[in-house]
């Protein structure tokens, strides 16, 4: 016999919030339990708006409730208040460390869909043209500003001189514009703070010995906003902090491998 575990405090990131708001919301409704949503403070339209379709279709007042604020306040008090059963969170690894501590005392359950670092691997035979598309689109959509972005491109050196080549070329001609513009392949990030994080992995890149191949640098030709220019990093390897950690920005780093096995063992 299964019962609702009680409220549930979720947290939601400022990229995708539609989307990944409702992931979150949806299953745990399903499951008969109530909601206090806490969205990113960058994103809270979304949330109320979608609060308020829910009200429209009827969902009874205190069902889905919706809390904007920030982490340090707002997202506290949902993870330490006795009441929230569980929490699900959609975020950076260190804040589902933050939460898992603050739950700790009232022995909550947890959900977590935390950073990523994740390979895209090409082998010597893959269709090359196909291959090339879904690079560039794995990471550079969305801005690269999502945990489903694949960051690594481990390439077979069979292919690695054709391949990177053409890869250099395609980065070099993504768009780079105003998010409203239509020609936008690549916009801006989301915040001046965010900008300055993705910035330091440039320098960081070449401390650790890693190549730019392309990018590297700011946009800062297209006037007010934190504009990246899309970035190939390469000559890198697994223990290079570009390797290892989420950037979580328009910035992708190549590694290559002779084997199957090799490319399993990077990745």
């Amino acid at each position: 016999m299964r019962s609702p575990v009680g409220p549930v405090g979720i947290i939601t990131p400022w990229n995708t919030p539609f989307m990944l708001s409702t992931w979150k919301i949806a299953p745990a409704l399903a499951a008969g339990c109530t909601v206090v949503h806490k969205p990113a403070e960058m994103a809270p339209l979304t949330a109320m708006l979608l609060a308020e379709v829910a009200k429209d279709a009827g969902i009874p007042d205190g069902v889905w409730n919706t809390v904007n604020g920030f982490g340090e306040t707002a997202g506290r008090r949902l993870t330490e208040h006795p009441a929230i059963r569980a929490v699900a969170l959609v975020g950076e690894s260190a804040t589902g460390s933050h939460i898992m501590r603050q739950s700790a005392d009232t022995l909550k359950r947890l959900h977590f869909e935390l950073g990523g670092k994740n390979p895209v691997i090409v082998f010597d035979d893959a269709d090359f043209d196909r291959a090339l598309d879904a690079v560039v689109f794995m990471l550079y959509s969305l801005n690269g500003q999502r945990c489903t972005s694949s960051s690594r491109l481990l390439i077979q050196n069979g292919i690695k001189a054709e391949f990177m080549a053409a890869l250099e070329q395609r980065v070099i001609n993504l768009r780079v514009g105003h998010p409203l513009d239509p020609d936008t392949e690549v916009g801006p990030v989301v915040s001046q703070e965010h900008f300055q994080k993705v910035m330091s992995y440039m320098d960081i890149a070449r401390e650790d010995g890693a190549s730019i191949a392309v990018g590297g640098k700011a946009r800062s030709d297209l006037g007010a906003g934190n504009y990246i220019c899309p970035t190939l990093f390469t000559d890198a390897d697994n223990s290079m902090r570009v390797a290892r950690e989420e950037i979580f920005g328009p910035v992708l780093t190549a590694m290559s491998f002779d084997s199957e096995k090799e490319a399993v063992e990077l990745a």
